[in-house]
């Protein structure tokens, strides 16, 4: 009997061993929005990862986080079912780049809502160097809630006030709203 315990508990460590790699990958940190860029596009999928260029002419790069893989959500962001990074050009001098990260409430994600969490920095530049703009966030729940706050060369340098939403995060492609092994696309 310890015997079949122990090798169930060995078969569990292994398992969770096997996703510690996915989860850094696609889990929380500053950087957590696309780290799986090696190869794919919008036309030639890998399993995890897609990127293109939508209709508005938004880049856009986009992987499935653990829930996605495995179908369970956690009520989460740090267990996202994908994650979107976004880049754009208004006239040149402006740029708008964000990551959103779509997750699900905890259970099954075909039967849950997709909440999202979004964060979007808007910089004038010049000659290449990012001189002021704005960071722009949004969380979209059971609302939806955006709050802003300025920035000098990269930096928050204001305080950060509640605004109007202006629904980023419902305009972003995604490339895998079903988890690892379909696409809408």
């Amino acid at each position: 009997m310890k015997n079949k315990k122990k090798k169930v508990s060995e078969i569990l460590m292994l398992f969770c061993l096997c996703f510690i790699p996915l989860i850094i990958s696609t889990g929380c940190g500053a950087n957590s929005c696309v780290r799986m860029t090696t190869c794919g596009d919008n036309d030639t999928r890998l399993i995890l990862y897609a990127k293109g260029v939508d209709e508005n002419g938004v880049e856009y790069t986009s992987c499935v986080g653990p829930a996605g893989c495995l179908g369970l959500g956690l009520n989460s962001k740090c267990w996202p079912t994908e994650c979107v990074k976004i880049r754009t050009s208004s006239d040149g001098t402006e740029e708008i780049t964000g990551c959103v990260t779509y997750y699900n409430e905890t259970g099954c994600i075909a039967n849950s809502e997709v909440k999202s969490n979004g964060s979007y920095s808007t910089n004038a530049t010049c000659f290449g160097i990012s001189l002021c703009g704005n960071e722009y966030k949004e969380t979209v729940a059971e609302s939806v809630q955006a709050n802003k706050t300025s920035t000098c060369f990269g930096i928050s340098c204001g305080q950060r006030q509640q605004v109007e939403p202006l629904n980023y995060n419902s305009k972003m492609p995604r490339a895998f709203p079903k988890g690892c092994w379909t696409s809408d696309k």
